[in-house]
């Protein structure tokens, strides 16, 4: 009862800004992101998720003030306010918006700094994708996310003048160290019994924050019956797929520090101000450089199969006919 009385809330509390485009594709998933201020990434995470066939945007915006709004509704997508507190009601503030869309629609909630591939995405156009996964009778899929840096793994006081504005061209690089991965085994999820998550990372490696989980379910076709983010990571009374993608996790920009340092200052979430005040602490003293031989240069999705950091099964590349070539 309480989970639907807080999406009551944020419904009471919600306007609509603009009314987006509308494919009426109905088998294609829809967009969902929950965001503040947000241009840093937004321009990068547009092309990214048009480029893979999306055409469907829904954003739920918290307070922007840096243009976020104003670059949304140029490009078309639909856009919700709310100014409820994002402690309390961010995972309301989630479920209204996959609740928005309805029953058997597909939809992929997604931060702003998350860049989202599935397997064989450049043989395998997205509404495939999603017919395989019909197909198969599964509701949900599983993707782990992976941090991306720069070259030199250092932070600044804010955005570099060099920077493409194009986010793989400016953080190209990944770590699997620290990388904790065990099975994941949950009583109200079913699954192949092959589904696994990590947690870590970056995060244990440079920062020595060992708790700091990396598997999410965002890809979702909602029921009657599921409790979808109902933490970050989780979704409950969902069916998974045989098989993983990744989320590309653009955090650690050259305006991190910053951020970091306005978000403990501001205290406007406990979590948020525990974990960026611990790295920040790591921080004193001068940057953190990732050592050249822990670091690999991202090129396509291909090659986090080959790493094993996600997986496919024989009977998905089978139903689409593709031998895992690599992704754009």
């Amino acid at each position: 009862m309480a989970h639907h009385q807080k999406i009551a809330v944020v419904k009471r509390h919600t306007s609509l800004l603009h009314k987006g485009f509308a494919s009426g594709h109905h088998e294609l998933p829809v967009v969902l992101c929950l965001v503040k201020n947000g241009m840093e990434h937004l321009p990068s995470f547009m092309n990214h998720y048009r480029e893979l066939g999306f055409e469907d945007f829904v954003f739920m915006d918290n307070g922007s003030s840096d243009g976020t709004l104003d670059f949304l509704v140029k490009s078309n997508c639909t856009v919700y306010q709310c100014s409820l507190g994002y402690e309390e009601y961010i995972y309301a503030m989630k479920q209204f918006l996959v609740h928005l869309c309805g029953q058997g629609c597909w939809t992929l909630y997604v931060d702003v700094d998350e860049l989202w591939l599935y397997p064989g995405c450049n043989t395998v156009d997205l509404s495939r994708f999603v017919n395989y996964l019909d197909r198969a009778g599964y509701n949900a899929c599983q993707a782990h996310m992976l941090d991306m840096f720069p070259k030199n793994f250092q932070f600044s006081d804010g955005p570099k003048d060099s920077n493409t504005g194009v986010l793989g061209e400016d953080y190209p690089f990944f770590t699997l160290q620290g990388l904790k991965k065990s099975p994941f085994d949950r009583y109200f999820i079913q699954d192949d019994g092959k589904r696994f998550q990590y947690h870590g990372g970056v995060n244990q490696h440079l920062f020595g924050l060992k708790d700091i989980y990396l598997s999410k379910i965002p890809l979702i076709k909602l029921d009657k019956n599921m409790l979808v983010h109902i933490t970050s990571h989780i979704s409950k009374h969902v069916v998974l797929a045989d098989l993983s993608c990744a989320l590309l996790h653009y955090k650690f920009t050259n305006a991190f520090f910053v951020k970091a340092k306005k978000i403990v200052d501001e205290k406007r979430d406990r979590w948020a101000v525990d974990y960026y005040g611990k790295i920040l602490k790591k921080m004193e003293g001068g940057a953190i450089v990732m050592a050249e031989q822990d670091a690999f240069q991202f090129n396509d999705i291909q090659q986090l199969l080959q790493l094993g950091f996600i997986d496919a099964s024989d009977a998905y590349y089978a139903s689409n006919n593709t031998n895992q070539k690599p992704c754009p």
